[in-house]
C-alpha cells in the first residue's frame, strides 16, 4: 500500500472503529489509552487485512490467547469477518495477526478468566473457527460489559452494523 489511496481508506476505518469502540466503553480514558497503546503497535498488521471498500464496525483492544500466554492487541470486527493482531515480545517485537470469516465461526461463547491479581474476572471471548479454538480477553472492568456483549454478538452473526 502506498500513503495515499488504499492506506488512507484502510487507517479511516480502522480509526472509525476504534473511535466506536471508546464510544460503547463510554469514553472511559483507560480504555482509550488501552486502544490507543495497541492501534501503535498492531495497526498496519490490520490494514494489510482491510480489502477496498470494506467497512468495519468496531475495532478494541484485547489480550488474545495463543501457544498458552496472553499478548496485548487489537480485534477488528469488518463486514464478513473477524481480524485479531497481537505482539509479542519487548525489544524485538513481533506482529502476529489471523482472519476469519463470520460464516466459518461457530460455538461462541463468553467466559471470565482471572487474569491475575492486577485484572481479575476480565471477560473472554471464545469462538470455534479453521478447526481450532480461538480467545481473546476484553477490557471488561473498563467497558462494563457492554463491549463483551457487543463484540460477542458481533463476532457470532446476532448483530451487523450498516
Amino acid at each position: 500500500m502506498t500513503s495515499s489511496g488504499p492506506a488512507v481508506e484502510a487507517r479511516r476505518t480502522i480509526i472509525d472503529a476504534a473511535e466506536r469502540g471508546a464510544q460503547i466503553a463510554g469514553g472511559d480514558q483507560r480504555y482509550v489509552s488501552l486502544a490507543t497503546g495497541a492501534l501503535k503497535t498492531v495497526a498496519v498488521e490490520l490494514a494489510g487485512h482491510l480489502q477496498p471498500g470494506e467497512s468495519a464496525s468496531l475495532c478494541v483492544p484485547a489480550e488474545v490467547a495463543h501457544d498458552g500466554r496472553y499478548d496485548p492487541g487489537m480485534v477488528l470486527l469488518l463486514d464478513k469477518r473477524v481480524v485479531i493482531a497481537w505482539f509479542e515480545g519487548t525489544f524485538r517485537v513481533k506482529v502476529r495477526s489471523i482472519s476469519f470469516a463470520f460464516s466459518d465461526i461457530s460455538e461462541v461463547a463468553t467466559a471470565t478468566r482471572d487474569r491475575g491479581r492486577l485484572s481479575p474476572h476480565r471477560d473472554a471471548i471464545t469462538f470455534t473457527a479453521a478447526g481450532a479454538r480461538h480467545e481473546f480477553v476484553l477490557p471488561s472492568r473498563v467497558a462494563q460489559n457492554r463491549l463483551t456483549a457487543m463484540v460477542s454478538d458481533l463476532v457470532s452473526g446476532a448483530v451487523t452494523f450498516g
